[in-house]
């Protein structure tokens, strides 16, 4: 099987946004205790401006893009502010932003259907039968509502005060909270595609594939 050279670059860039998504409170956190502000909002500025530039580059379409596109668009904004005010509270807002740009993206694809999840589902397996198109449609709406709960409490973490809580929530709980949900996700469609095996089966939905 070929592998197309803008399928790895695109495969690759996907990777690299999110190690600096889980490695970025870390940075921010400990950086801040050894250099200046301006100095890591700095790094920040360019890490975040090359994958803008990267994403524009490789000419994706969908709300992958656009959620790509806002997210490193904010984090250059968030930057920009941090060296001009000198002032690291503008760098502690990107998991916020992340959970809005997620929100926004799972919930217009609920207002506008198909959902995301049917979309990667269809990608995946083909046509759903009605039963598979309204847990797609459930599964979103629980990502909806989880980026939400995610954002409030990130938000809290800044309203606090507290940098140590900011680092250990979008850290390390966060992420912690993502792969149980994930991991409940998983259990109950392995029992929804037992419960309807038939109706899977005939729209082609059936296969080895571990994401709907």
């Amino acid at each position: 099987m070929n592998v197309q050279p803008r399928s790895v670059r695109r495969i690759a860039l996907v990777s690299l946004g999110v190690i600096f998504g889980v490695t970025y409170p870390f940075l921010v956190h400990f950086g801040l205790e050894r250099h200046s502000i301006r100095l890591i909002a700095t790094v920040v500025l360019i890490a975040s401006a090359s994958r803008l530039v990267a994403t524009i580059l490789l000419r994706r379409t969908g709300p992958a893009r656009v959620g790509a596109e806002v997210a490193s668009a904010s984090l250059v904004a968030l930057a920009v502010v941090a060296m001009v005010t000198d002032r690291s509270s503008a760098l502690l807002w990107y998991p916020v932003v992340m959970n809005l740009v997620l929100f926004l993206i799972f919930a217009e694809s609920i207002a506008r259907p198909p959902t995301l999840i049917e979309k990667w589902a269809r990608w995946r397996h083909g046509e759903l039968p009605e039963a598979g198109r309204r847990y797609c449609r459930n599964v979103t709406i629980y990502w909806s509502g989880f980026f939400v709960v995610n954002g409030a409490v990130a938000l809290s973490t800044i309203v606090s005060g507290d940098r140590e809580s900011w680092l250990v929530y979008n850290g390390m709980i966060s992420y912690i909270l993502i792969a149980l949900s994930f991991a409940v996700e998983l259990c109950i469609r392995s029992w929804f595609r037992r419960k309807h095996r038939a109706a899977i089966d005939a729209s082609g939905m059936a296969g080895g594939s571990s994401r709907s």
